[in-house]
């Protein structure tokens, strides 16, 4: 620590202020010829004074007796992709989930309007059929799903064309599903 050049950041920053040396004195409860020794470098502020003194200076502590400002602390945030990047994801996952749906509403299209009444051999084809239509239809859910929780965690979007993309989703990707409990339901319920 350096008395001279601690002397000079009071000196400056109590002219600064606007402040005589009998003032500065006075806030600190101390005397004004003690406030000259220590901007002359002849004496140090005593260590339990310098908080005091530094806030009177509106300066920190380090500055006080270094004469460096501290840098100020900066939060840096980890810079986020494009709204639109994310967006482009969605709607990526989006069409192959409606595409997977797609399929799957189609095979069990078959197995509903080909295949029903047919001879036992035709029957084992269409419960292959039936399981294939239900993967593709747990994945198109699955894709579907997954991609619209991590567009909604990574852009904290709130549109409401989200919103009705999943009503959309949902209704479409349920068509097929419902259609073959109804008829399972019949068959075996009602004709029975």
């Amino acid at each position: 620590m350096d008395a001279k050049l601690t002397g000079k950041i009071i000196n400056e920053k109590r002219k600064a202020l606007g402040l005589t040396q009998k003032e500065l004195a006075e806030k600190l409860n101390v005397s004004n010829r003690t406030v000259s020794k220590w901007e002359t470098g002849d004496g140090f502020p005593d260590i339990s004074i310098l908080p005091e003194l530094a806030e009177c200076l509106d300066i920190s502590i380090d500055e006080l007796l270094t004469g460096i400002k501290p840098k100020p602390i900066v939060v840096e945030e980890a810079p986020k992709e494009n709204t639109k990047k994310h967006r482009a994801k969605f709607i990526t996952a989006e069409i192959i989930a409606f595409a997977l749906a797609f399929a799957a509403n189609a095979i069990g299209s078959i197995t509903e309007l080909k295949l029903f009444r047919m001879p036992p051999f035709y029957v084992f084809i269409e419960i292959y059929l039936l399981v294939l239509s239900v993967l593709l239809f747990v994945t198109a859910v699955i894709v579907f799903f997954t991609a619209f929780v991590k567009y909604k965690y990574e852009s904290e979007n709130k549109e409401k064309t989200v919103k009705y993309e999943i009503w959309a989703f949902s209704a479409f990707s349920l068509i097929m599903p419902v259609i073959t409990v109804l008829r399972f339901l019949y068959y075996y319920i009602i004709l029975r």
